[in-house]
């Protein structure tokens, strides 16, 4: 839905204003600060005030400042997030790995010499004696009958002792329970004026400031129109958790620009990034709209194709490899140099779960298959 141009004029205009103070040294910085009830548990109550957005919509605000170079950034802190609702309120479930109860107990642990009983030193209290739980053997002198071993874990329902319990995150929003490798991660900075910058964006000479494209930049990345990263790396943890689930299938392309390297050399940087962008933007228009596709690497695209099998995958492989190359030829024949080497690209495939049972497997099944010099399918 378009943005009202009134609200999105107002909106930019305090933007501005808060930017203008920033310059004038009212505001040095945007620091955030606790707030349980906000998506991220943090917001930004001096922009909040400033903008009048709703909660947590200001912090993909200074973002995309930050990306558009008005403002620097200093790590702040890194928060884990639902991958259903995408909201902080994590709580931390630690479990047996054996009977999966949560009933746990920590404690310093004692290992009896004589007949190698480690247990919690509670089991062995007898009143203010050691008794072995095991053997009933009255423990005298510490180093002779018995020896302090690392803290541990035990389970009260199943009496296993551990070093590590199995770690898992319960949202307290939505109540998703998944593995802590799921989480999502986002970061938060401490925000402050660019000091190159020297007027702010005018609202007149800049597209309007639209709410919902700030929400919608928390997963596109505005430089390709690709998903940012992070999002894409989510999106297939939950095609996995989908594919347990309902036992389906899913694929993972790795993407690799042929000579994109040299390119880089003989055009720099700036070049390339702007062949990334456009191209990215090429590659997406060819895609399912439920698809997802990412800049993985520099001169690498990841591309998620949800409910597909192999034959399926191999064809969006080979659509994307053509595509490359009709368009690395078509800017050869306008400007006279290839941009690209004769392959186009090189792409990777894994198939979940013949592949990989884990996001890092498929990705790193896809690539070592995409570093091949011509292109490869994994079936």
């Amino acid at each position: 839905m378009a943005a009202n141009p009134e609200v999105a004029a107002g909106l930019a205009a305090r933007v501005d204003d808060l930017l203008f103070a920033m310059m004038r040294g009212a505001v040095p910085e945007l620091p955030p600060a606790y707030r349980p009830e906000a998506p991220l548990g943090y917001w930004y109550p001096a922009a909040w005030e400033a903008m009048g957005t709703e909660v947590g919509a200001e912090i993909d605000i200074l973002e995309d400042l930050r990306f558009r170079h008005f403002l620097v950034a200093d790590l702040f802190d890194t928060v884990l997030l639902c991958p259903q609702c995408s909201r902080a309120d994590l709580q931390i479930i630690r479990g047996c790995p054996s009977c999966h109860a949560e009933t746990l107990q920590r404690g310093e642990t004692l290992f009896h010499r004589a007949c190698g009983r480690v247990a919690l030193e509670r089991d062995f209290l007898r009143g203010i004696e050691y008794v072995c739980p095991h053997c009933q053997q009255r423990l005298g002198a510490r180093g002779a009958d018995y020896e302090r071993a690392d803290p541990a874990y035990a389970c009260t329902n199943c009496g296993q002792l551990l070093l590590e319990p199995t770690e898992e995150c319960r949202c307290l929003h939505c109540r998703q329970v998944f593995r802590r490798a799921m989480a999502e991660e986002r970061r938060l900075y401490i925000y402050r004026l660019n000091p190159d910058v020297v007027s702010p964006p005018a609202a007149r000479s800049n597209p309007p400031l639209d709410p919902g494209v700030y929400r919608r930049e928390r997963v596109v990345e505005p430089f390709s129109g690709l998903a940012r990263l992070d999002y894409f790396l989510a999106q297939v943890r939950k095609e996995i958790s989908r594919g347990r689930r309902q036992d389906t299938t899913f694929a993972v392309l790795l993407l690799r620009l042929d000579g994109f390297t040299a390119l880089q050399e003989r055009r720099g940087r700036t070049f390339a990034g702007r062949l990334l962008s456009t191209l990215g933007r090429e590659l997406r228009s060819q895609l399912r709209e439920h698809d997802a596709a990412a800049v993985y690497r520099w001169g690498e695209y990841a591309v998620l194709l949800p409910a597909t099998d192999a034959r399926g995958a191999t064809a969006v492989a080979e659509k994307l490899v053509a595509r490359v190359r009709d368009w690395a030829g078509d800017r050869a024949r306008e400007g006279g140099e290839p941009l690209l080497g004769p392959a186009g690209a090189t792409v990777g495939l894994a198939l979940f779960p013949a592949d990989g049972a884990s996001c890092e497997d498929l990705l790193r099944r896809a690539t070592r298959l995409a570093a091949h010099t011509e292109p490869v399918y994994a079936l």
